[in-house]
């Protein structure tokens, strides 16, 4: 086959080879070395339509990456309508945050580094102490417990061991539960205001009162057995 002209060579589409090289293969390879050749500096980057000055893409990239890290908390917007703060900037919110949290140095607590922490080890304490505190209210409470008994006339007992050295009587009244100290004082049955004169006259009998907390038991003693029955009311025990 006859060899194509020249000038067929040097034209594609009626257009001339602006490459150094004169034929189409040569011209292909000149271009694509070409092309793997370019940066981000050699390519026109079009500043006009950005409102700048700069005339290469790698140097509009370094001043977009420059105009990012000028970014900080003092420049970007801060919305405080939900938190309430002063501060329009990221910046001065967080600053702000800071001065209303306080130095966590001069935290009580024994956490002083993380505020959650110094929180959650308030809330253990107050958990633990009040419980403490109702368990003292109760106990309290306990003690001023109030109960009325009944002192018939049976199962009074001579009883030798008394703390005034003679022979007394004695009698047992079975409790529920001992709070800690008892009293015992004169009391009345139930619906009367007062002890009859004839209970009181029973009562003055007793001389002195002792309880046992493993029974649970109060002991009464007598310097002799009373002739009716009369009341008492027991504090601290029931």
């Amino acid at each position: 086959m006859a060899s194509a002209p020249l000038n067929w060579l040097l034209k594609i589409g009626g257009d001339a080879l602006h490459t150094t090289a004169q034929t189409l293969s040569a011209a292909v390879n000149e271009l694509k070395d070409v092309i793997s050749s370019l940066t981000a500096v050699d390519i026109g980057y079009d500043s006009v339509n950005q409102g700048g000055i700069i005339n290469n893409v790698q140097t509009a990239i370094d001043d977009v990456y420059f105009k990012i890290e000028e970014l900080d908390g003092a420049h970007v917007a801060y919305d405080n309508t939900a938190s309430g703060l002063a501060a329009v900037k990221v910046q001065g919110a967080i600053d702000e945050v800071n001065s209303n949290a306080g130095v966590l140095a001069d935290l009580s607590t024994t956490a002083k580094s993380n505020l959650v922490a110094a929180i959650n080890e308030v809330k253990t304490n107050a958990v633990t102490n009040a419980s403490a505190i109702s368990a003292l209210a109760t106990s309290v409470s306990n003690d001023k417990v109030i109960t009325n008994f009944e002192v018939d006339t049976n199962n009074w007992v001579a009883d030798s061991t008394s703390q005034s050295g003679k022979t007394l009587y004695k009698k047992s009244i079975s409790l529920q539960h001992i709070y800690g100290n008892i009293s015992v004082d004169i009391g009345s049955a139930v619906g009367n205001v007062l002890p009859t004169a004839a209970e009181q006259i029973d009562y003055d009998l007793i001389t002195y009162a002792t309880a046992d907390n493993d029974i649970p038991c109060l002991y009464l003693y007598a310097e002799e057995i009373p002739s009716n029955t009369f009341y008492i009311n027991v504090e601290g025990a029931d």
